[in-house]
């Protein structure tokens, strides 16, 4: 059985996780504590957290972003890590990371929109949210890029099972894999003998 890995890569325990994406703005010194009771509220699980900075200029969170400025979403089961996070044209935000939603299987690429208004992006995968598993393992993305046209690419790694290939997925901007891309959306390459990402 493979057991979900933590941020470092270490064989992690939880089951069950939260991630909160907290976009800034004008927050001064009121971040800290914010971001400090999100991590302390453990009452549905740990949380792993993003903060975002919205153009601040003395710190404020953006109260138009899910009304306080922070948004708690839960993917599956198990833990979630977002990595990276991209802006679109209209403002919309677009993270990528890993969620363990097989404990046997381990991570899958994650994805998901939001709204300027930090609701769910219902327009991306029907609920905002898509994983893909890359792989046969262990996946995760750790960066995210929006084409023009507004493709989406997510970048990171797929376990062959022995060590990390570099892995690359796009999506269309309704959330689904772009076929175009490789035949399946999806591609991994080894770059070298050991891991690569």
């Amino acid at each position: 059985m493979t057991q979900p890995l933590d941020p470092a890569g270490v064989p992690s325990t939880d089951v069950s996780r939260w991630a909160a994406v907290v976009v800034n703005y004008n927050a001064g010194a009121h971040l800290r504590p914010c971001v400090e009771s999100v991590l302390a509220d453990t009452s549905a699980g740990p949380v792993d957290l993003v903060v975002v900075d919205n153009g601040s200029s003395d710190g404020s969170l953006d109260s138009s972003f899910d009304g306080d400025g922070i948004r708690l979403f839960q993917v599956g089961p198990g833990t979630e890590q977002a990595y990276d996070v991209a802006i679109q044209a209209n403002g919309k935000l677009v993270i990528a990371g890993g969620v363990n939603i097989d404990p046997v299987r381990g991570t899958d690429f994650l994805a998901a929109r939001f709204n300027t208004d930090g609701s769910l992006d219902t327009s991306f995968d029907a609920d905002g949210k898509v994983t893909t598993a890359i792989g046969a393992s262990h996946d995760r993305a750790y960066s995210v890029a929006i084409q023009s046209d507004g493709r989406i690419l997510a970048a990171g790694f797929s376990n062959n099972g022995s060590n990390n290939d570099f892995a690359l997925a796009r999506y269309r901007p309704n959330g689904s894999l772009d076929t175009l891309f490789d035949a399946d959306g999806k591609v991994t390459t080894a770059i070298g003998s050991s891991d690569d990402a």
